[in-house]
C-alpha cells in the first residue's frame, strides 16, 4: 500500500483504495493458476514504469522539465525487454503526432481532504484544445470486468476531483492512453464517476478500520 503524507496526514493512495474492489474474476483466476504470476506482475510493472517515464519525457520537452526515473528492478532490463518497452515508444510517439498536446501539470501530486486520498497524474492538460487526464496504461486489453465496476473510470475521477480541489482546475475529459506490443495504441474516454470511489473508500476503510 502506498500513503502520501498530506499536510501531516497519511492519505492512502488513489490506488491502494482501489485495491479494496472486488477483483475480476479473469484476475483471480489467472493468480490463483499461475505460480509466477507475481513475478509476471513485477516485470510488467517495470515495463509501464519505463513507458510512463518515455511519456512523461517527452511531454516534459514542452515545459522544459527534467523529470527523474524512479528507482526500478534491474533483473528486468533485459534485451527482451528493452525490444517491447522500444515497440511501446514507438506507439507513444504516434499518439503524440496524431492528437495535439498541450501539458500543464506532469505527474503532479494532487490530494482531496474531502476524501482523504492523494496520487500522482500522468498528464493534465490540453488534448486538441480540451483540458484533460489522461493515465497510460500498458495492459494488453480494456478488458471488461465482471465486477460491475470500471476501475480505470473510478480511478480517472478521483483524479479530476482532486485535481479541482488542489489546484482549482476543472478537467473536461478523462482518458485512458492503452499502449501494449501486441498492439496499436488506443485512448479511450471515460465517465466521470466519483460516487464509484466514495463507495471503494468505504469498502478500504471498512477493511483497514476507520
Amino acid at each position: 500500500m502506498r500513503f502520501y503524507n498530506i499536510n501531516g496526514e497519511e492519505f492512502p493512495s488513489v490506488t491502494t483504495i482501489l485495491s479494496a474492489l472486488p477483483q475480476p474474476t479473469a484476475l483471480k483466476l489467472f493468480i490463483e493458476n499461475n505460480i509466477n504470476a507475481k513475478f509476471i506482475a513485477a516485470e510488467r510493472a517495470y515495463i509501464g514504469v519505463m513507458s510512463h517515464f518515455y511519456f512523461e519525457s517527452q511531454n516534459a520537452i514542452k515545459l522544459d522539465q527534467h523529470p527523474i526515473l524512479e528507482e526500478v528492478d534491474e533483473q528486468f532490463n533485459t534485451e527482451e525487454n528493452k525490444e517491447i518497452i522500444t515497440n511501446i515508444k514507438t506507439k507513444i510517439d504516434f499518439f503524440l503526432m496524431d492528437y495535439d498536446l498541450k501539458p500543464v501539470y506532469l505527474e503532479e501530486k494532487l490530494w482531496s481532504h474531502k476524501y482523504k486520498t492523494a496520487g500522482r497524474c500522468d498528464y493534465i492538460g490540453y488534448l486538441n484544445g480540451i483540458l484533460s487526464i489522461v493515465d497510460l496504461k500498458t495492459s494488453k486489453a480494456f478488458y471488461a470486468s465482471d465486477t460491475g465496476f470500471d476501475s480505470h473510470s473510478i480511478q480517472l475521477s478521483a483524479y479530476k476531483y482532486c485535481a479541482k480541489e488542489t489546484l482549482g482546475l476543472e478537467i473536461e475529459k478523462l482518458y485512458i492512453l492503452r499502449t501494449h506490443e501486441d498492439s496499436w495504441y488506443e485512448l479511450r474516454e471515460k465517465e466521470y464517476n466519483i460516487d464509484g470511489f466514495e463507495y471503494a473508500r468505504k469498502l478500504f476503510w471498512n477493511k483497514h478500520g476507520k
